[in-house]
């Protein structure tokens, strides 16, 4: 532990908690923190760090949090992902000969061209929000669990969700980033001068890997929906453990 000075129990106090110091013979948990209702109020000169009052305000907002469910979040951000693909590749097909020097066709193309990096950029973000999110909530049941020694199950299972997920996102990510690419080359201003491979034009490249794309992309947005709801279960079982760990020690919650 660390030795408490007057301002880290000032700054304790700032959360409306109490630091607090284990009993004689009571060392706490293996950071020399007590957690418990068995533990008295901290003096000046105490060493034990400040860990339960943070603890007890991250779980507070993490409850806060998890009431705004985040699958509902992400299944309206994946469906206008979907839907903006699907636009975007609506618009491709509509396009015609995009070689052809007329207002009408090039108007198309730009449309097309704009829309396709709008919508990459979207599905981009949407898979970022979800590798953001696990890397959060990651975090969060490694320190709780940790705190209120609930053991690694909990945590072991938020990683074995995350790692079977994250193939298959990365998967999409490239496959994104590849029609895009697929896109700029075909277009006949641009300066690759890309032809296709053998009998593929770049126009029929493009739309091959745009057609891929958009149908992994839907497969691994409800492979995150699913993994999402399966990590926040996990969550809401460690907070309701840890619930009950402070009402069986009298402490709030």
């Amino acid at each position: 532990g660390q030795l408490l000075g007057p301002n880290d129990l000032t700054s304790a106090r700032k959360f409306g908690h109490t630091p607090l110091a284990p009993p004689d013979g009571d060392a706490g948990n293996s950071n020399g923190c007590c957690l418990y209702s068995t533990c008295g109020e901290a003096k000046e000169g105490t060493r034990v760090p400040l860990q339960p009052a943070i603890y007890l305000l991250k779980i507070r907002q993490t409850s806060q949090i998890h009431r705004i469910d985040m699958t509902r979040i992400f299944l309206s951000l994946a469906l206008c992902s979907t839907v903006t693909l699907l636009a975007a590749l609506w618009l491709g097909l509509g396009i015609g000969d995009a070689s052809i020097r007329n207002g009408i066709v090039q108007s198309r193309v730009a449309v097309h061209f704009l829309t396709g990096v709008a919508a990459l950029m979207f599905a981009v973000l949407v898979h970022a929000l979800v590798i953001t999110y696990f890397m959060g909530t990651g975090r969060w049941l490694e320190e709780t669990c940790s705190a209120y020694r609930l053991g690694e199950t909990w945590h072991a299972r938020s990683r074995e969700i995350k790692w079977r997920l994250y193939p298959a996102l990365i998967g999409s990510l490239l496959l994104l980033i590849l029609t895009g690419a697929f896109g700029a080359a075909a277009d006949p201003a641009s300066a690759v001068g890309f032809q296709g491979f053998g009998p593929l034009t770049a126009a029929q490249v493009h739309l091959n890997v745009a057609i891929a794309t958009f149908v992994l992309n839907a497969a691994v947005n409800g492979w995150e929906y699913l993994a999402l709801r399966r990590n926040g279960e996990l969550i809401g079982q460690v907070l309701a453990e840890v619930r009950r760990i402070r009402l069986e020690r009298g402490l709030e919650v």
